[in-house]
């Protein structure tokens, strides 16, 4: 059945579902960026803004790479070396709290 002999509410599910169907298959085609600016950065790492900009100024970030005309970005890698250093260790996992 054509989107013009639906209902008007079932023609806008129709259309929706298109433009999700064409949103998904653009975003796959597209690679994954090896660069993030500080909001991607930001959402990668799960951080909120205050939390990002608290870690920024403790210097406990990855290294920003300076890039002329877009300012800092981040290695998606260096990020993700981040998050792996940010598990914690058996010795950590296992050691007994002092309450």
């Amino acid at each position: 059945m054509s989107p013009d002999k639906l209902p008007s509410n079932q023609a806008s599910i129709s259309d929706f579902a298109e433009a999700i169907a064409s949103a998904v298959a653009e975003r796959i085609g597209k690679p994954t960026p090896q660069l993030l600016d500080q909001s991607a950065a930001r959402v990668f790492l799960g951080l909120s803004r205050s939390g990002w900009f608290r870690a920024k100024s403790a210097d406990l970030l990855p290294r920003a790479v300076h890039i002329e005309g877009s300012g800092d970005r981040w290695r998606r890698k260096d990020l993700d070396n981040w998050i792996d250093r940010q598990k914690p260790t058996r010795k950590q996992i296992d050691k007994p709290s002092r309450d």
